[in-house]
């Protein structure tokens, strides 16, 4: 029998690593911040690496509570078939060129003013009476915001050039002055900001505005905004159900969706009627279609079956 000698073999694998940037300038940004929820603004076309690279900017936001809080979402796209691993950072610059800020503000006010206007106030400045300073962090408010609730406190008025921007817009949206502070006189219970922003609110309703607005009154306590979605909605029903803000609902708020959708017109003749109301149960059925076709034909029968 012949010996057979034993070979050897080797290889080596090699993972590149390419490092690279891109700037991507967008002029006149503030303009953007009203254009809605799921809303993109995208960027040109990008060699970064050797592949190509797209940026979606959401001024508003994927949600509206990013809407409402002024946050904005930022996806980095790969265009490219070739399949890659990549670590990014990304940093954001104001138009001075010196980067984020975050925008902290000191103000002062008298303690027994406050105590006296908000339930929320005694007991945060109840807990720190022994304090010298006396401060509290409020980091879940614009700046701006809170110098008008202030402002309010003291005065029993708005700012009036916020007034002005505010109704420039036409209707309040989500992101709006207006709806800010709605949420700002809920947090610190001030029922008599609560009330004035509510009666604004409502006198400026549109087909658009009216089904995030509704998300808001509900997630605010605002009863009486809540009403006036409601009724809005009811004596403008079929604009209302082709608009993007009801879709948002469909899909995000079921049970508000469901309070939208059924909310009766008293307005509207028998064929109206009859219109509005399969365009309805049409869109419930789209809503729900996953819930009942997810599991197997055989499941679903037997669970009917079963109740």
């Amino acid at each position: 029998m012949e010996e057979q000698e034993a070979s050897e073999s080797s290889s080596v694998t090699i993972r590149r690593m390419e490092k690279g940037s891109h700037d991507w300038v967008l002029n006149n940004y503030s303009l953007y911040k009203g254009i809605g929820v799921k809303k993109a603004i995208k960027s040109k076309e990008f060699t970064v690496g050797g592949h190509r690279w797209l940026i979606y900017l959401y001024p508003g936001g994927m949600t509206v509570d990013d809407y409402n809080n002024g946050d904005a979402s930022l996806f980095v796209t790969y265009k490219s078939s070739v399949p890659v691993q990549i670590l990014y950072e990304l940093y954001l610059l104001d138009q001075s060129g010196k980067g984020n800020h975050r925008g902290d503000e000191r103000f002062w006010g008298h303690k027994w003013i406050l105590i006296a206007s908000s339930p929320v106030f005694l007991s945060r400045l109840s807990d720190c009476h022994q304090s010298q300073d006396q401060e509290i962090i409020i980091s879940d408010m614009e700046p701006s915001i809170f110098k008008a609730m202030l402002w309010f406190i003291y005065t029993g008025l708005l700012k009036e050039e916020e007034q002005k921007a505010a109704s420039y817009f036409g209707s309040f949206m989500p992101n709006s002055f207006m709806s800010k502070m709605l949420a700002a006189a809920d947090q610190f219970e001030l029922k008599k900001l609560k009330k004035l922003c509510e009666s604004r609110i409502s006198e400026k309703l549109s087909r658009e505005s009216v089904a995030y607005l509704l998300h808001i009154a509900d997630l605010n306590h605002a009863t009486e905004l809540k009403v006036a979605c409601l009724r809005f909605s009811a004596e403008n029903q079929d604009a209302v159900l082709e608009s993007d803000g009801y879709e948002y609902l469909k899909q995000n708020c079921p049970s508000l969706f469901l309070e939208l959708a059924y909310k009766e017109n008293p307005s509207s003749s028998g064929g109206e009627e009859v219109n509005s109301c399969s365009k309805i149960v049409s869109a419930v059925k789209e809503s729900f279609a996953g819930l009942f076709f997810s599991q197997g034909a055989s499941d679903m029968k037997h669970k009917i079956k079963e109740s």
